[in-house]
């Protein structure tokens, strides 16, 4: 997709969020939200930010508030927390989601939103277990996918995309590396919701150009 961004002079950052989460000893999960707003008027603004988090099924389970202040002609960031009792966990067999909502307000007006996918999960290598998900071991059984789609090219309309993780996914692919350039915001977004763990490569080769003559020579 190609799109236009038309903002007003105070806003959100493009790119600038992130959501992350961490599963507590008590089961709950905390969520943590991070956000940047960028200010192109020259005055001082003061403007609130609202926080909803929904769950896979559409309900809201957290909401929060926080007003903040930056001035004229600069940028700032704000970070925070929230707690998620009884999480549903990510995984390929069950791809739950969360639904981040942030909206910039200024005086009961709205203007700006964006919405954040999220997926609640713990990872980690374990040298005697391998790759551990959400505690458990998990065979990776994978393929590496070029950007493009084929005759389609390297602009692969999001049905494309689908058809061929509902192939891999029948085929009992849980994971995928992306060779080796990075991907659109749409693949990534299909493999949270389909269930896909990936390896999002931006270089397959750093020291040398794409060449055997170089890359085979210590």
């Amino acid at each position: 997709h190609v799109r236009l961004i038309a903002t007003s002079p105070l806003h959100l950052q493009v790119w600038g969020e992130t959501v992350s989460s961490v599963l507590e000893s008590d089961g709950r999960a905390r969520v943590d939200i991070s956000l940047e707003f960028l200010n192109r008027d020259r005055k001082d603004q003061r403007f609130e930010v609202l926080y909803d988090i929904v769950g896979p099924d559409g309900d809201l389970v957290a909401d929060g508030r926080s007003s903040e202040f930056v001035e004229g002609r600069s940028s700032g960031r704000t970070t925070r927390s929230f707690h998620i009792e009884n999480p549903r966990l990510w995984s390929p067999a069950s791809p739950e989601l969360y639904t981040v909502h942030l909206h910039l307000m200024d005086r009961s007006k709205k203007l700006d939103h964006v919405r954040i996918q999220h997926g609640i999960r713990t990872a980690a290598f374990d040298p005697d277990r391998g790759f551990v998900l959400n505690g458990e071991k998990v065979l990776l059984k994978g393929v590496c996918l070029h950007h493009d789609g084929g005759l389609v090219g390297a602009a692969v309309p999001e049905g494309v995309w689908r058809r061929r993780l509902e192939i891999l996914k029948e085929g009992g692919v849980n994971a995928i590396r992306t060779a080796h350039n990075p991907f659109s915001e749409e693949f990534l977004d299909l493999c949270d919701e389909m269930g896909f763990l990936v390896q999002h490569e931006i270089f397959d080769e750093l020291d040398y150009a794409k060449d055997k003559r170089w890359n085979y020579h210590d």
